[in-house]
């Protein structure tokens, strides 16, 4: 059985990042903050003034893989949500007209990410950090 890749080499090897690079894509969610567990997906979040071309572009690059499907909120803004699989790695991607740094989705990270460091800079915590 093949072990699949890390979750950047496997960013680099589909290419999704530069694929998407017109749309300033970032790559949030447990992955990178290194808490991730074994179903973690790849969490991309990115911004399009034309949510259409961004639709387009993925279905473009990414329709032909495993567990393709993507679909528009009817909610405020109508992001538009694309999730696949490859590498053995579950793929989410985030497209939304708001800027990255205003999306719920990028401050939820950021904030995530300052706890942790928060928590790990700790020197008076004596209780375990996570537990499973």
């Amino acid at each position: 059985m093949n072990e699949r890749p890390t979750y950047q080499e496997a960013l680099r090897r589909i290419g999704l990042l530069g694929i998407l690079e017109p749309f300033d894509p970032h790559v949030v969610g447990t992955l990178p903050l290194d808490v991730a567990r074994s179903n973690s997906d790849i969490d991309i979040v990115c911004c399009a003034a034309n949510l259409s071309a961004a639709a387009g572009l993925i279905w473009k690059h990414f329709g032909e893989t495993e567990s393709f499907a993507i679909y528009q909120w009817s909610a405020k803004g109508r992001p538009v949500i694309a999730t696949f699989e490859a590498y053995g790695w579950p793929f989410e991607i985030f497209v939304s007209s708001t800027p990255v740094q205003d999306q719920p989705g990028w401050r939820h990270f950021e904030v995530e990410k300052r706890l942790l460091i928060l928590m790990l800079s700790c020197t008076t915590c004596s209780a375990p950090l996570m537990t499973s």
